[in-house]
């Protein structure tokens, strides 16, 4: 299995999706965001944002 704790979270996100079978489209669509979102997010190019009432 995968050390998810040493990975970036761009690189979790990714991880995780992979293991879930899941193109970066699909995962925008069931998110409903961008596919250009999910691969700013993989890339380390930008962060999620989380909606204030997620903490």
């Amino acid at each position: 299995m995968t050390d998810l704790k040493s990975m970036s979270l761009g690189r979790r996100i990714q991880t995780l999706r992979k293991q879930q079978g899941l193109t970066q489209d699909a995962l925008a669509e069931i998110m409903g965001i961008s596919p250009q979102a999910v691969s700013k997010w993989e890339n380390s190019q930008s962060c999620p944002s989380w909606p204030a009432n997620w903490t």
